[in-house]
């Protein structure tokens, strides 16, 4: 989920200033998937989604990255 978070994020803040080939070559280098695997997932699945959905990825993207930092902090803690 987050990284569909990250390339609805990317793609609405890009979609009118950049071609699509180049809005996935700049997401495929932040979310380690090849151009060919972001660019599918764009036009097959996260171009049709309705805001409700947009809204539910943003928010379970948020608590999985809270959920990370949590699971650093407690691992990189009890390590010392």
């Amino acid at each position: 989920m987050s990284e569909d978070n990250t390339i609805l994020v990317y793609l609405k803040e890009n979609e009118t200033k950049l071609s699509s080939r180049v809005i996935a070559e700049n997401i495929a280098k932040k979310v380690k998937h090849s151009v060919e695997s972001v660019r599918d997932r764009i036009k097959r699945f996260l171009s049709r989604l309705r805001q409700v959905d947009e809204k539910y990825i943003a928010e379970v993207a948020k608590v999985v990255q809270t959920h990370v930092r949590q699971t650093q902090t407690t691992t990189c803690t009890s390590r010392r």
